[in-house]
């Protein structure tokens, strides 16, 4: 049986309006279901980048309170080195005329004194450290002394005057030769021994050029 064949005119003019209002619900229900998708989509978007913001927040702040931790651990460390003169450039001529004032303060022998070729390495900073900071080399040299000495004291008090200069250095060797074996008593003002020393002197370069090449 058609329904649209048992319906009159009026019949159509009667349920037009209910027709109507039915299309227009359905539309506005689907437009709604649509929007709340569409708003719950773009929340859960926003919670992600939320999220995601706090996790590089509290990252960033636990990077921070970890570097601080370090640097409460090391600043003593840090100053100790800057206060000896240990971060600084080498001071070639201050350390010629430090061994002057040393050889002058101790009536000493003229010190026939060379330093090497400065030489650069770079340090690597330990593996459980996440952010590390800048490049550090370890820069160092070698001072050769040779001098005559009337006694093994003469060049204790060399080695002492240098070795507390400001400056990090650490002694390499020594060697001290007797020159006449038939003197046997040191009353006699002459040059009995010579000594030959090497001594590293270390610096630190907290800005290394990138292009360097390290190894002593």
């Amino acid at each position: 049986m058609n329904l649209f064949r048992i319906l009159s005119r009026d019949d159509y003019l009667m349920i037009k309006w209910p027709i109507v209002y039915a299309a227009v619900g359905i539309i506005l229900a689907i437009s709604i279901y649509m929007g709340v998708d569409y708003l719950s989509s773009e929340s859960r978007r926003s919670l992600l980048i939320a999220q995601s913001d706090f996790d590089n927040a509290r990252t960033r702040v636990d990077q921070i309170e970890e570097e601080e931790a370090t640097i409460i651990e090391y600043i003593g460390r840090y100053q100790t080195l800057d206060s000896s003169g240990a971060i600084r450039d080498e001071d070639r001529l201050l350390m010629f005329e430090r061994v002057a004032e040393i050889r002058s303060a101790n009536n000493l022998f003229p010190v026939s004194l060379n330093i090497s070729e400065q030489s650069s390495l770079r340090l690597n900073y330990p593996a459980g450290i996440r952010e590390p900071g800048g490049p550090i080399a370890l820069r160092s040299s070698v001072i050769g002394l040779s001098l005559p000495l009337l006694h093994e004291a003469d060049l204790t008090r060399l080695l002492d005057g240098i070795l507390n200069s400001p400056g990090l250095y650490q002694t390499s060797s020594c060697t001290l030769d007797q020159q006449n074996s038939e003197i046997t008593s040191f009353i006699v003002l002459s040059q009995h021994f010579q000594a030959n020393c090497e001594i590293f002197w270390y610096t630190f370069d907290l800005d290394p050029p990138l292009d360097n090449s390290f190894g002593f």
